[in-house]
């Protein structure tokens, strides 16, 4: 009787570990389950979340543009027309009263200044040399235009004189025939 209560006893032992080996291990894979299941969940939360935002987006830019769109081409209008203003304006401007040189003397460049004065020239009497620039309202210099201004100031502007048989001597020696190709 002893043996058969020591086995009995042995196999109930047995049986308890075993059983709460299994529960053991079938909550973990519960507990594993569940984790990789929320995983998944907060993911397609978080796409769901992602789709739900660009599509507010896009609407938002749709009313937005819908309401501004009218806006903003006038604006873009109304400031080509002044660009297109300006440019005329610049060009008409030696033929305005308050133009201090004779129209005939100035010469249209347009950038990075608008015109080079030779003031007398069409008189045949030439004064000075005049780089002007035209300006309007608050307009300022840009830092192209205050460049050329510096050089003028500074006195650096020079002569050159280029003689189109010295460039068909370059044309000659290196080959090149666009010079040639003009001429004929």
């Amino acid at each position: 009787m002893e043996l058969l209560s020591l086995v009995t006893v042995f196999f109930v032992f047995t049986l308890i570990i075993a059983i709460s080996w299994a529960n053991s291990h079938a909550n973990q894979k519960a507990q594993d389950l569940l984790a990789q299941w929320r995983r998944q969940e907060i993911d397609r939360i978080q796409q769901d979340q992602q789709k739900l935002a660009e599509e507010r987006a896009r609407i938002m830019l749709n009313e937005w543009k819908q309401h501004s769109e009218k806006s903003i081409r006038e604006s873009a209008i109304g400031q080509s027309r002044s660009v297109t203003t300006g440019k005329i304006t610049e060009q008409m401007v030696p033929y305005l009263p308050g133009f201090d040189f004779d129209a005939a003397d100035a010469r249209f460049i347009g950038t990075p200044i608008d015109f080079i004065v030779f003031n007398g020239l069409d008189e045949g009497d030439l004064g000075d040399i005049v780089f002007v620039e035209v300006k309007s309202g608050s307009s300022r210099l840009t830092k192209r235009q205050k460049m050329v201004k510096e050089a003028v100031e500074d006195g650096r502007v020079e002569w050159r004189e280029i003689r189109t048989d010295a460039l068909k001597d370059t044309e000659e020696a290196d080959g090149s025939n666009w010079l040639m190709s003009l001429e004929s």
